[in-house]
């Protein structure tokens, strides 16, 4: 969240913010141009832990005898996947981006999926 200019996006978090006595929330009511209100404090914080896999292979080699008899030296099957899942409680975009404990809003790398084959001439 900031604080609160017109013309900009808010986090969603802004729905659940303090607006009226009797209210019970974590988020504090929003003000217009109240320059404190995105200050630096522990009330920002998040839990940054995440778990990423980034990189899977997986690969079959033909056997050789079979490789023969389609008159190769071999034969691989291959998968690759970059950048397949992550896991985070974070609801930013990518919790491994940012060193500064905040959000940088960059967007995650693209999940990307190779499948080849290698065929060894004799």
């Amino acid at each position: 969240m900031h604080r609160g200019s017109a013309g900009t996006a808010w986090s969603v978090d802004i729905l659940d913010r303090w607006q009226k006595p009797g209210d019970v929330t974590t988020v504090p009511r929003l003000q217009n141009a109240i320059s404190g209100q995105d200050g630096a404090s522990t009330r920002w914080l998040f839990d940054g832990s995440y778990l990423n896999i980034k990189s899977i292979s997986l690969s079959y080699s033909l056997p050789t005898d079979a490789a023969e008899k389609l008159y190769l030296g071999g034969l691989d099957f291959f998968v690759n996947g970059d950048n397949l899942f992550l896991f985070s409680a974070h609801k930013g975009m990518d919790p491994q981006s940012s060193f500064a404990g905040t959000s940088d809003w960059s967007y995650t790398p693209y999940r990307t999926i190779s499948v080849g084959i290698n065929a060894k001439l004799k």
